[in-house]
């Protein structure tokens, strides 16, 4: 496993710890996430930009 790999593997963990663990995450059914893409990354790599919320 890479540094990298190592690196994700750590953060996924802090954050699903911090959202109730990998129990609560596996209850669950359905995720959904809001998105408002912007700002020059989105630029650089061509993406188009919409400042409305988007699921």
């Amino acid at each position: 496993m890479t540094e990298q790999e190592t690196d994700m593997n750590t953060l996924l963990a802090e954050a699903l710890d911090a959202h109730g663990g990998l129990d609560r995450w596996n209850a669950l059914t359905t995720v959904r996430a809001t998105i408002v893409s912007g700002g020059d990354m989105f630029v650089i790599k061509g993406m188009p930009q919409d400042p409305a919320p988007g699921r």
